[in-house]
């Protein structure tokens, strides 16, 4: 996957708080204190839409609800487009300090408490859209860009439509299996969203477990269940 997996984010968010450089990964004294690093999310965690909505809900948590809306909204419009155009190139993932949606191999839409990262095409990006983070080699001609959660009600409308010509241009690659295990239905359950086509999903004495391949058979389909 282009982008950062869990384990990437499990250590960028230790570092961030530990002092720990992510290109050498040595640990360097910040302060006195050390802080714990935040916990990885689990599968339980992951299928929750209460512990979902809590994690959203800190995200925002220093500014107005109107910018959750926004991101809702924007995110809703994109998981739609993806179900509708590439139903099994796609997951979404809750992290423990926010959210992350993948299309094909590349983050399209990284929700985190210092903004929102969103991948546009920069051919039909508004002017005077600020680029940063790296190139994607699964994203030709897109970059991510990112705004500040007080700014999203403002920025947002007039990303919508270079946003989803990125997300046409990702989508084209199937995602791949570490993406689709690690979707967090408890956040489309949160907000009635579609889940993705193809997902794997485990049995596990009588229900179902996202994600976990510890347990038992994964089945490919929900309508291969009994």
């Amino acid at each position: 996957m282009e982008g950062r997996d869990d384990k990437q984010e499990a250590l960028l968010e230790g570092s961030a708080q530990q002092g720990w450089g992510p290109a050498t990964h040595r640990h360097f004294v910040v302060s006195a204190a050390v802080v714990t690093p935040m916990p990885r999310i689990n599968t339980q965690q992951r299928s929750d839409p209460d512990f979902a909505g809590e994690v959203i809900q800190s995200v925002f948590a220093r500014t107005s609800q109107a910018a959750m809306r926004s991101y809702r909204q924007f995110l809703t419009a994109s998981i739609e487009y993806l179900s509708q155009q590439r139903p099994n190139c796609w997951g979404i993932t809750l992290l423990a300090r926010g959210v992350r949606l993948n299309a094909g191999w590349v983050e399209c839409l990284v929700l985190r408490p210092d903004g929102l990262r969103v991948l546009v095409d920069t051919k039909s990006a508004p002017p005077g859209t600020k680029f940063d983070g790296r190139r994607y080699r699964w994203a030709r001609g897109c970059r991510m860009t990112t705004i500040p959660l007080s700014d999203l009600h403002r920025a947002l409308p007039g990303l919508a439509n270079s946003h989803r010509q990125a997300l046409a241009i990702t989508a084209k690659r199937q995602s791949p299996p570490n993406i689709l295990d690690a979707h967090s239905s408890g956040i489309t359950k949160l907000w009635s969203l579609p889940d993705p086509h193809g997902r794997r999903i485990h049995v596990v004495q009588g229900g179902v477990v996202n994600g976990d391949k510890r347990l038992l058979q994964p089945i490919e389909s929900p309508s291969m269940l009994p």
